[in-house]
């Protein structure tokens, strides 16, 4: 599987292939754009309307050793 998130500022001691754990593996920190763009979002929340983007595929072949 390939995972893509945007929006966010990763952590940069993650590698490709690192391992992750379910909520326990920080990936980053979403980033404010507020101050650049009216998000539409914000019409919908109590906040901003900062948010992350995932996206999951398959992987069309393996890129890890």
């Amino acid at each position: 599987m390939i995972v893509s998130m945007t929006r966010i500022s990763t952590d940069r001691t993650l590698k490709i292939g690192s391992p992750l754990q379910e909520a326990v593996t920080r990936v980053g920190s979403i980033i404010d754009l507020s101050r650049l763009e009216q998000q539409k979002l914000a019409r919908y929340t109590q906040d901003a309307g900062n948010h992350v983007t995932i996206e999951v595929r398959p992987a069309a072949m393996s890129i890890l050793p």
